[in-house]
C-alpha cells in the first residue's frame, strides 16, 4: 500500500464516521432516545408488540454505538501514525501497521473494522427507523387521549355512567402506552376508539334531541296559538252564518273547549318537563301533541271553510245582481216591468235577514235569464 492510498483510505473512513456522527447526533434529538438509550439509570424496557417488534433492533443500536467510538478511537490512531510517518526509514512499517488497524481483526473483540463499519451502518439505519416508529406511535397516542380526554371534559355530565368506565379505561390504559405504544395504539384503535364513538354518538343524538325538541316546542306553541285564531274567527264565522242565511246544509261547530283545553294543558306540562331535563318524554310526548294538535287545526280549518261557502256565496249573489243592474240601465231596459219586479224579488230575497239561499239563487237565476232575453229583442 502507497501513502496515496493509505491518505485515499483515512480520507473514507473520516467521511463515513462523520456521517455516522450526524446519526448519532440526530437520534440524541428523539425523544424515544433518550427514554430508552439514555444515560439514566431508569431506562424504559419494551414491552408487548413494540418489544417484540424492536427491541433487538434497539440492543443492536446501541452496540453499534459503542462500535462507533471504538471505530472513531482506531482511525484516530491510524491518523496519528499517519502524522507521525518518518520521511525514509520506517516508512513501510508504519504503512503496514495503519493497514493491520483499518483492516485487520484490530477491534477489541477480534472483529475487523470495515464489516463492523457495514454492520454499524446496518444497525443505525433500522435503530433510527425504530426510534422513530416509536415516538411517531407515543405523538399519536398522546394525540388521541388529549383529544379524547377534552372531549369528556366538555361533555361532563352527559353519559355519565358510560363516560366513567371510559375515562377508567383510559386510567389503566396509558400505564402501558410508553413501554408498548405499538401495543396501545391497537388496543385504543379496536377497545377505547369505539367506546369512544358509540358515547360520542349518543351524545350527539342527545344534543340534537335537544336542539330540535326546542324547536318543537316554540312550534307548538306556534300551533297552538293558530288554532285558537281559527277557533276563534271559526266563531264568529258560525254566528254570521245563523243570522245571514238559511236552507243551507247545517253549519259545523267549532272543536268544543273540553277538546282544546287538554292541549294547552299538556303543552305546558311538556315545557315543565323539559326544563327538568326529561327529554326523552319530552321528545316522545311533543310528537304525539303535534299530531293531535295538527288533526284538530285540520278539523277546524275544514269546518271554517265550509261555514264560509254560503257566506261567500250570498256575497257572489248580491255582486252578480249589482252588475246585471248596471248593464240592464246601460241598455236601457232596466225599466221593464217583469225585469224590475225580478230585479225587487232578489233584492227582498238577498237582503233578508236571514237569506233563503235557494230562493234567491233562483231568483238570480230569473233575473239574469230575462236580462239576456230583453237583450237578445233590443237588438
Amino acid at each position: 500500500m502507497t501513502l496515496d492510498q493509505v491518505d485515499q483510505l483515512l480520507g473514507e473512513w473520516k467521511r463515513r464516521l462523520d456521517a455516522a456522527a450526524q446519526v448519532v447526533y440526530d437520534l440524541h434529538g428523539l425523544p424515544a432516545y433518550e427514554m430508552l438509550l439514555g444515560s439514566g439509570k431508569s431506562r424504559l424496557k419494551l414491552t408487548g408488540i413494540t418489544g417484540a417488534q424492536y427491541t433487538a433492533a434497539i440492543a443492536a443500536l446501541e452496540t453499534a454505538i459503542q462500535n462507533y467510538g471504538l471505530l472513531s478511537d482506531l482511525v484516530g490512531r491510524a491518523e496519528d501514525l499517519r502524522k507521525n510517518m518518518p520521511r525514509l526509514l520506517g516508512a513501510g512499517d508504519r504503512i503496514d501497521e495503519i493497514a493491520r488497524l483499518l483492516d485487520g481483526p484490530s477491534l477489541p473483540n477480534g472483529a475487523r473494522p470495515i464489516p463492523a463499519l457495514k454492520e454499524m451502518g446496518e444497525a443505525f439505519h433500522n435503530g433510527q427507523t425504530a426510534l422513530a416508529a416509536i415516538d411517531a406511535a407515543w405523538k399519536r397516542l398522546d394525540t388521541k387521549q388529549k383529544n379524547l380526554r377534552a372531549w369528556l371534559n366538555a361533555h361532563n355530565g352527559e353519559l355519565a355512567p358510560a363516560a366513567a368506565a371510559l375515562r377508567a379505561k383510559l386510567e389503566t390504559f396509558k400505564t402501558r402506552t410508553f413501554s408498548d405504544p405499538m401495543g396501545s395504539e391497537t388496543e385504543f384503535d379496536s377497545n377505547i376508539q369505539p367506546l369512544f364513538d358509540q358515547i360520542r354518538i349518543a351524545v350527539e343524538a342527545l344534543e340534537n334531541q335537544r336542539r330540535h325538541v326546542h324547536e318543537a316546542i316554540a312550534r307548538a306553541g306556534e300551533m297552538f296559538e293558530h288554532l285558537q285564531r281559527v277557533r276563534l274567527e271559526n266563531e264568529a264565522t258560525l254566528h254570521e252564518y245563523k243570522a245571514k242565511v238559511s236552507e243551507c246544509p247545517p253549519p259545523v261547530a267549532p272543536a268544543p273547549e273540553e277538546r282544546v283545553r287538554p292541549l294547552a294543558e299538556k303543552l305546558q306540562q311538556l315545557k315543565e318537563r323539559l326544563g327538568e331535563g326529561a327529554i326523552d318524554v319530552v321528545c316522545t310526548g311533543i310528537e304525539n301533541w303535534l299530531r293531535t294538535a295538527s288533526d284538530l287545526f285540520t278539523i277546524e280549518q275544514r269546518a271554517l271553510e265550509a261555514n264560509q261557502v254560503p257566506l261567500n256565496m250570498r256575497r257572489e249573489l248580491r255582486g252578480r245582481m249589482s252588475a246585471m243592474k248596471a248593464k240592464a240601465s246601460a241598455r236601457g231596459i232596466s225599466e221593464d216591468a217583469q225585469l224590475a219586479r225580478l230585479a225587487a224579488r232578489a233584492a227582498e230575497l238577498l237582503y233578508a235577514q236571514p237569506t233563503p239561499m235557494r230562493q234567491a239563487a233562483d231568483a238570480v237565476t230569473q233575473y239574469e235569464a230575462n236580462l239576456r232575453n230583453l237583450e237578445r229583442v233590443s237588438r
